[in-house]
């Protein structure tokens, strides 16, 4: 009998085992992250024009998901002792014990080679150069550069903003105008975003000793700067897109409205640097870009 309770004991064990494993390969992953690129390969597609027509882009999905996965396991790979000095990081994989180096080193090589193979075998070759540049953008370049530099948020732009271009290049190679616009609109939309995360985390940042624009000035007066500064260019650019839609007004009431939103939260953040501002600027970041792309796709 007693045996019999070990041998169930084991076995409840081992389950929980493998489920705390999966859960750990799924945070190295960053489920969130890579929704959102999903979702941005997707509308880089429905720009370019092609996408009712053909499936490329649900192979530019798939792929750039395994691609994606792999440029997040490089990147928790390589701030693994940063990580251990942060609150909100200290319980990640790796600085949590729950894997090692060596598997998630190994989770990151396979995922990427089966991601580019993928790629490779089903979109066009543009997409899949974009793809593995964004990958070395945002694994090696980003999350080396912070660090060292300010100007990281910057450079993780372009990763963050270049999975449009992997949809939009998808069936033929080339990216219309429109596709180039979303690019920016996300491009821009980045700044206010994470000027909102730094204030939020600058402790953190500080003691992991990342150069964030909150740990350089204390103050948080650069931060509200940069947010508002780029909302407005932001908004500016949103506008670009009438030329190629079929129903500009209502696109351009959609992108004032939310721009203005997006701009007047960077204000009030500008204003008063503090927790209860960084908030809803970080909050109407989340609303803004969702929106704004919907709307932008429902009136082509």
């Amino acid at each position: 009998m007693l045996e019999n309770q070990a041998l169930s004991m084991n076995e409840n064990g081992s389950s929980l085992v493998r489920r705390g494993r999966l859960s750990s390969y799924l945070q190295i992953a960053k489920p969130r992250i890579s929704s959102m690129v999903l979702f941005t390969v997707w509308a880089g597609s429905v720009a370019s024009g092609w996408a009712s027509e053909h499936t490329a882009w649900l192979h530019a999905m798939i792929g750039t998901l395994l691609v994606a996965a792999s440029g997040s396991a490089v990147n928790q790979y390589l701030e693994r002792y940063t990580d251990y000095f942060m609150k909100r990081t200290a319980q990640r994989p790796l600085p949590g014990g729950s894997l090692s180096s060596p598997e998630v080193a190994a989770f990151a090589a396979i995922t990427l080679g089966m991601g580019v193979a993928y790629l490779l075998a089903t979109v066009h070759p543009v997409a899949t150069g974009i793809c593995v540049a964004t990958w070395v953008l945002y694994a090696f370049v980003y999350t080396l550069s912070k660090p060292l530099t300010v100007w990281n948020t910057f450079i993780g732009a372009f990763p963050g903003a270049m999975p449009v271009l992997v949809g939009a290049a998808a069936f033929d190679g080339e990216i219309q105008p429109l596709s180039w616009v979303l690019f920016l609109i996300l491009f821009w939309w980045q700044f206010p975003h994470f000027m909102a995360i730094a204030w939020k985390y600058r402790q953190d940042y500080r003691e992991g000793g990342l150069k964030m624009v909150t740990v350089t000035d204390p103050s948080g007066r650069a931060a509200g700067l940069i947010a508002v500064g780029v909302s407005v260019v932001l908004l500016l650019t949103s506008l670009l897109a009438v030329v190629w839609l079929s129903n500009p007004i209502l696109y351009s009431l959609a992108s004032l409205i939310l721009g203005g939103v997006y701009v007047w939260y960077s204000w009030k953040f500008l204003q008063e640097r503090a927790d209860r501002t960084a908030r809803p600027l970080l909050l109407s970041s989340l609303v803004y870009l969702p929106l704004q792309m919907v709307v932008l796709l429902c009136c082509i």
